[in-house]
C-alpha cells in the first residue's frame, strides 16, 4: 500500500527523582512535557504540543494537563487512571 512513513523521536529526563521531564518530534509535531510526581502513584503533568507543517493550513497548538493515579495492587499489578 501507499502509506506514508511516520517517524517519532522522543527525549526524558528524570530529575531528583521527582520531575521527567522530555522532548517529542514527529511527523508533523513536536512538542515538550513536565511531569511531577507528587508521592508514589501520584503524577501531575504538562505538555504542549505545535504542528511543524508550513505548506499546510496551521493546525493550532495544544496544551494538556495529566493529572495520573497508579493503584498498585498486591499481585503487583499497576492500574493507571489519566484525566
Amino acid at each position: 500500500s501507499n502509506q506514508p512513513v511516520l517517524m517519532d523521536l522522543n527525549a526524558s529526563a528524570l530529575l531528583g527523582g521527582k520531575l521527567w521531564m522530555g522532548l517529542h518530534s514527529g511527523t508533523g509535531l513536536s512538542g515538550m512535557y513536565f511531569h511531577y510526581i507528587i508521592q508514589p502513584g501520584i503524577l501531575l503533568g504538562y505538555g504542549y504540543d505545535t504542528s511543524l507543517r508550513s505548506n499546510t493550513t496551521h493546525l493550532g497548538s495544544t496544551h494538556e494537563i495529566t493529572f495520573r493515579f497508579d493503584k498498585i495492587s498486591q499481585r503487583r499489578r499497576v492500574m493507571s487512571f489519566h484525566m
